[in-house]
């Protein structure tokens, strides 16, 4: 799945400029350590010979993220080079603690990762890899500095590259798509992402912007969940039952929307409330063809992973751009071929186009991927 592409990174030519200068210079310096050291074993980057990436992901426990590592997986693997996955369990301090360890392990030649928590939380450890000499290219949230808004959104710390395709931009249309569709107004909720994690800041800022625009919808609930079905069931069981006139629900990850359905089905109300998924999975695609869920935004997990992937393999040759891919600068998947004809809204009348372009993206054996923490 190597495509050639001709993305439109944000990163301008004198950040470029001044990222390849660094790294020339830390080059450099790994090159002196090696040669003082023999055969570079102990000390600066992996041996010469060797060709290995660390994934670092915040969980093991959901389809988009395992698809994700599937992306990066198949990206490294297919252009020779091995790969060690970390899992945090969405633990921020325990992934900065494994990518610290993963430097000064001095065996990899980059770090692809995803954030667990804030932005601040992997921060330190990022900055030493790079010191090292290790390149870093990140996905799904970009790294140390808030990403709240579009313009944080894309443009990724220097010397790093962000993939990435939940913009700002796009939340908000998600939550427009969902408003304009149900003109009549009333009270709705969102289960949204863990308090914790970037996405739930460019939700709520997004939610805000539109809401505004529509006086007739009253929020009843803000909700933070953690991607996982048993705890959305929970709490979207505690909005209806304290707002039983609920007419629409938000649910930002679809396995989330299925204990929200889960929630709204054995009260009795899954007729009566609208449910707007968010990264539609299988399951999604199945209820909005049927009927159940109203809208759905198709997510790009694979692409997200593969193409992260590929930054970093073109920082590591100290290329511009490998298969198309820059090394540095904001990938944008909005772009990406797979979706730029179909957008992300998915309906009803609609929804047999994604499932002839390939969505929604799923590894092919999810039970099988071995997730493996070397330290």
């Amino acid at each position: 799945m190597q495509h050639k592409l001709d993305w439109q990174a944000s990163a301008t030519s004198a950040q470029r400029a001044r990222s390849r200068a660094l790294l020339s210079i830390l080059g450099v310096a790994a090159a002196l350590a090696l040669a003082a050291c023999g055969n570079g074993s102990g000390s600066g980057q992996a041996a010469s010979d060797s060709k290995r990436i660390a994934v670092f992901q915040p969980t093991n426990t959901n389809n988009y993220t395992v698809t994700e590592i599937k992306g990066a997986v198949d990206a490294a693997k297919s252009n020779g080079y091995e790969v060690d996955v970390f899992d945090s369990e969405f633990d921020a301090a325990k992934q900065a603690s494994q990518v610290q360890q993963a430097t000064d392990a001095k065996r990899y030649d980059g770090f692809v990762i995803m954030a667990s928590g804030a932005p601040g939380t992997v921060c330190t450890q990022i900055q030493n890899a790079m010191r090292a000499g290790i390149r870093v290219a990140m996905i799904n949230q970009p790294a140390c500095d808030p990403a709240y808004g579009q313009n944080e959104y894309a443009n990724p710390m220097k010397g790093t590259s962000f993939t990435g395709w939940q913009s700002p931009k796009l939340f908000q249309e998600y939550f427009e798509a969902a408003f304009k569709a149900n003109p009549e107004g009333g009270e709705y909720a969102v289960i949204a992402p863990p308090a914790a994690h970037q996405n739930f800041g460019r939700v709520k800022a997004a939610l805000d912007a539109v809401a505004a625009k529509h006086p007739q919808w009253t929020s009843v609930g803000f909700v933070p969940g953690d991607y996982l079905t048993n705890t959305a069931l929970a709490k979207t069981a505690g909005v209806i039952a304290a707002h039983p006139n609920l007419k629409l629900l938000f649910s930002l990850y679809s396995g989330m929307t299925d204990g929200a359905y889960a929630a709204l089905s054995s009260a009795g109300h899954a007729d009566t409330v609208k449910i707007i998924d968010w990264v539609s999975e299988v399951q999604g695609y199945a209820r909005i063809k049927s009927g159940v869920y109203q809208i759905g935004f198709t997510g790009l997990p694979y692409e997200e992973g593969y193409r992260g992937t590929q930054s970093v393999i073109a920082q590591i040759t100290g290329k511009d751009e490998f298969q198309g891919v820059p090394a540095f600068g904001f990938i944008d998947l909005s772009k990406d071929p797979k979706v730029a004809k179909l957008g992300f809204e998915v309906k009803a009348t609609n929804v047999e186009q994604f499932q002839n372009a390939g969505f929604p993206e799923l590894p092919d054996q999810p039970a099988t991927l071995k997730v493996a923490n070397p330290f």
